[in-house]
């Protein structure tokens, strides 16, 4: 199969990229014009030069309509830059960080405010930090979030009041 005839058969039905051939899955072309409706393509993409190229990620990430943090390369993973532009957009990319990430009050301030689900990925001081608790239940859906709130703050009276909707 050519690129051209590639191209337009993953336009016609995203699902076909994971039958592509290896050369194929890791042409940044056809990764551009499917990343959009089909973020998971990063999981057949086998290049690691693709997989951690910087200014192509940050490309994709403009056009991803879904996280791609989950199949990059370690060092893109731990990228401010990237993890940024992704947390903009995905939230719950937070699962997907560097541990160090994870640690940073400003990053999980920006992933919480976007998917306060999230709590459950972010360093445990964080689950014990009411304003930060607070921030995420604001930003979630509550159901399971008691399990990821630190048990010292599950009887805080602002806290339960979430929980209790």
């Amino acid at each position: 199969m050519d690129k051209k005839k590639a191209l337009a058969s993953v336009k016609k039905d995203c699902r076909k990229f994971d039958n592509l051939p290896d050369i194929l899955k890791n042409d940044k072309d056809i990764i551009l014009q499917i990343v959009e409706e089909y973020p998971g393509c990063f999981y057949y993409v086998t290049d690691k030069k693709i997989l951690s190229d910087k200014n192509f990620i940050l490309e994709c990430l403009d056009k991803a309509s879904g996280d791609i943090l989950e199949h990059l390369d370690k060092k893109l993973k731990a990228d401010e830059e990237i993890v940024v532009k992704a947390l903009k957009k995905f939230g719950n990319s937070l699962e997907h960080l560097d541990k160090k990430l994870k640690a940073d009050e400003e990053i999980v301030v920006k992933a919480l405010k976007k998917f306060g689900n999230s709590l459950e990925h972010v360093d445990k001081k964080f689950k014990k930090d009411k304003k930060i608790v607070l921030l995420a239940l604001e930003n979630a859906h509550p159901f399971g979030m008691e399990n990821y709130i630190d048990k010292s703050l599950l009887k805080d009276k602002d806290i339960k009041k979430f929980l209790d909707q």
